[in-house]
């Protein structure tokens, strides 16, 4: 496990997108599921460019 250094403003746009995966979901998710949803958005579009 990692730590890391994030400003506040990025923290609580974290936490704007945990929050509606898990409205979207259903299910209690995480700040690592958000990042991954994040990331797995970022490697779609790389991809698709």
């Amino acid at each position: 496990m990692k730590t890391l250094k994030i400003s506040d403003e990025t923290h609580a746009k974290l936490t704007r997108i945990v929050g509606q995966l898990t409205a979207t979901s259903g299910k209690k998710k995480t700040y690592e599921d958000a990042i991954n949803a994040l990331l797995d958005q970022y490697e779609k579009k790389a991809t698709v460019s």
